[in-house]
């Protein structure tokens, strides 16, 4: 059984921050769009069938921020996100 402990560490910390992430890189999109930035990549609405759709939009919006070497807070909450998931996962190790 969750506690409501563990339930707030999930939407606080994974779940708030996806929501985040998904406007961010709408909102960024929009502007890139309306700055003449050519193949800005824009996120569907979830609709509740197109999950994967919206996934790729994503992962392909977040590539092409890095791609123009942006420094963005999603991306610097993202780049945090996966080495704290690394550090956590033992994949990653300070030296």
């Amino acid at each position: 059984m969750f506690s409501k402990k563990i339930i707030y560490i999930f939407i606080h910390d994974v779940f708030f921050f996806y929501l985040l992430l998904i406007c961010r890189c709408r909102k960024l999109a929009h502007e890139d769009e309306a700055m003449g930035i050519k193949n800005a990549i824009q996120i569907p609405n979830d609709n509740g069938s197109n999950k994967h759709e919206v996934i790729e939009a994503i992962v392909n919006n977040v590539g092409k921020q890095m791609d123009m070497d942006r420094k963005t807070t999603a991306l610097k909450q993202l780049q945090g996100h996966i080495w704290l998931s690394g550090y956590q996962q033992g994949v990653l190790q300070g030296q």
